[in-house]
């Protein structure tokens, strides 16, 4: 009974799995092959309040270039060299890039060092630029909540004055 209900579950996996691919293929017109190496989840807000956050067009292709590193909570660790080339920049541009997002806080660089101690690529942590698009993100919603209450308001206020004209 407990295989069964193991397979059931594996096979509705599966399934989920092999329609999320079919739906995500003919959002990208129908070419399997643009998809042939993977593909990252990017959460709509990252891109409508990115710009909220400060972070350039570059910065933004930077953040995401990262991201197709990050699979799990762990933090990813690409060399500046295929950053600099999946970001279409320089070596020292990706550099400058994660420099200034460090700067501004929405990133933390961390050194990693081979067994033999010499210098490995940095992991780069994600984790200071999420919470601070979930804040921005939250004082939004609260504004745009208050922006609703006080147009509300003065709606109730307009009525009220249109009745006591009349």
């Amino acid at each position: 009974m407990i295989d069964s209900n193991s397979d059931i579950a594996e096979k509705s996996i599966a399934a989920n799995h092999a329609e999320l691919d079919r739906q995500v293929v003919t959002r990208w017109g129908g070419h399997e092959l643009l998809l042939s190496r993977g593909f990252i989840a990017v959460p709509r807000t990252f891109l409508v309040y990115a710009p909220k956050l400060g972070l350039s067009p570059s910065e933004t292709l930077f953040v995401l270039a990262l991201m197709t590193f990050k699979w799990t909570d762990e933090d990813p660790f690409p060399s500046y060299k295929v950053l600099a080339q999946r970001v279409g920049t320089s070596i020292p541009q990706a550099r400058k890039l994660a420099r200034q997002l460090e700067e501004r806080h929405l990133l933390r660089r961390i050194r990693r060092d081979a067994r033999d101690g010499s210098r490995s690529s940095n992991a780069f942590d994600l984790q200071p630029l999420f919470d601070r698009l979930a804040v921005v993100i939250s004082e939004s919603i609260r504004s745009g909540r208050a922006r609703a209450v006080q147009a509300s308001s003065l709606s109730s206020a307009t009525t009220a004055g249109q009745v006591d004209e009349e």
